[in-house]
């Protein structure tokens, strides 16, 4: 059995359930404490005793106004609040809106990576092309032709690094026979003279002897090029001059007269060349020829094509890379 007050005025009512039937039943705030039939089931039941205080019970109802006033607004130093809060309701979400502004932002950070992809692949093509032409000089040069000329160069002993029995058994050798090596380009002829051995060599009518002047070749004058260029020629010919001489001490002994066929161009044209020119050879179309001689002057001679209106002079691959750049060309008008 329970009961509550209902509401706060002068003359109190008091309710109450029935145990029997349990129906609910108002009566007078006088009947508390005092046992009563129930109006519907005629059950007894005890009205329970109920203290109204007298002030709460004669408080007009301004006095209870506080007891259900709004909530005190919080203080401003509250880190909870503030007076520039929006109270009004928030704005619906669309998820169409969100979803489109979702794949806008995917889409840019897509076309960010594609700039992105593409710049460094224009950085590494451009990167590459320039590694690729760093070394691409480019010189131009007249061409001459040197009409009925025989060109000849002696080589010292003190050049190179030829063993001295080996040096003084092949040129006794070729003092008492010389030797002419003669094919359609070209006669060689492997001798002795004032400083040595002496070489020589006259060009045929089936190619055509062009001088090329290098003299102005910035690339080609630096004493530490030079040096290099020298240094290679010189251990080239030591080798190719060594083997020779054991052929000509080979002939001797067996009583014959030695076959150097094969250092027509390891040693006769090489050593024809000098140091510059046993660098370089000609290209006509595509095909190349080698530098057959160098003057004093350091002009470059070569033997090509009858006819031949140009060519381009680049160095060859046997010691090159380690003495001048490797897409050095000269491009020589003939004239």
């Amino acid at each position: 059995m329970t009961g509550r007050v209902l509401s706060y005025h002068s003359v109190m009512a008091i309710q109450l359930d029935c145990p029997h039937c349990f129906s609910t039943t108002r009566v007078p705030d006088r009947a508390a404490g005092t046992t009563i039939a129930c109006p519907k089931c005629r059950g007894r039941m005890r009205v329970p005793a109920v203290k109204i205080p007298v002030a709460a019970s004669a408080a007009p109802q301004e006095a209870f106004a506080d007891v259900f006033a709004a909530p005190a607004a919080p203080a401003l130093d509250s880190p909870f609040f503030s007076d520039a809060e929006d109270e009004s309701p928030a704005e619906p979400v669309n998820p169409h809106l969100a979803l489109a502004r979702r794949n806008k932002r995917r889409m840019s950070r897509g076309w960010i990576g594609v700039m992105l992809a593409f710049l460094l692949a224009a950085i590494g093509i451009s990167g590459t092309w320039w590694w690729s032409n760093r070394q691409n000089i480019v010189r131009t040069a007249s061409a001459s032709v040197v009409a009925n000329a025989t060109l000849s160069k002696d080589l010292s002993a003190t050049e190179f690094n030829v063993q001295p029995a080996d040096w003084s058994a092949m040129e006794a050798a070729l003092r008492i026979n010389p030797v002419d090596l003669t094919d359609p380009k070209m006669k060689v002829q492997f001798g002795t003279g004032p400083k040595g051995l002496q070489l020589s060599l006259t060009p045929t009518n089936e190619r055509m002897l062009v001088a090329v002047p290098t003299s102005t070749i910035p690339e080609l004058q630096e004493p530490r090029t030079q040096a290099a260029l020298q240094e290679a020629w010189k251990e080239a010919l030591t080798q190719s001059l060594s083997k020779m001489s054991r052929t000509v001490q080979d002939a001797i002994a067996g009583g014959v007269k030695p076959s150097l066929a094969n250092y027509g161009e390891s040693v006769g044209m090489d050593g024809l060349a000098g140091p510059t020119g046993f660098h370089f050879r000609a290209a006509v179309g595509t095909t190349a020829y080698p530098c057959v001689f160098e003057d004093a002057n350091r002009q470059l001679y070569f033997l090509v094509p009858p006819g031949t209106k140009s060519l381009a002079v680049i160095p060859r691959d046997v010691g090159a890379r380690n003495s001048l750049p490797e897409k050095m060309r000269i491009t020589a008008t003939v004239k």
